[in-house]
């Protein structure tokens, strides 16, 4: 199988870096590995077969798949609304906890 153009890009700009662990990987390179690594996984490459078309380690593959794809947004929680329907019954039964339709349904089933 051939490598694309951007494999051979890729690939280029790696070799140029010194042969050594724990080598440092610009941000861009960094960014350009992760993009290829995650389209070829996504096609069904293997991990060993994507490492050997960009002429790196197993593991910078998968350190590579494992980096999250997106920035953590800020969420908020919000609570729920409350539904503060209270069923009593004969002889002191209580149900609590029931949205109106739920209660509607108890009171026909128990009609």
């Amino acid at each position: 199988m051939s490598k694309s153009a951007e494999a051979r890009r890729v690939h280029a700009v790696l070799a140029k870096l010194p042969q050594s662990h724990g080598r440092r990987f610009t941000a861009q390179l960094r960014a350009d590995v992760e993009r290829y690594a995650r389209r070829r996984a996504a096609e069904g490459a293997s991990k060993a077969a994507i490492a050997r078309e960009l002429g790196v380690s197993g593991p910078t593959i998968t350190r590579a798949l494992k980096r999250p794809t997106r920035a953590l947004v800020p969420v908020r929680v919000v609570p729920e609304p409350v539904s503060r329907v209270i069923v009593r019954g004969p002889c002191g039964v209580v149900v609590e906890g029931l949205d109106v339709a739920q209660v509607a349904k108890l009171l026909r089933e128990l009609a």
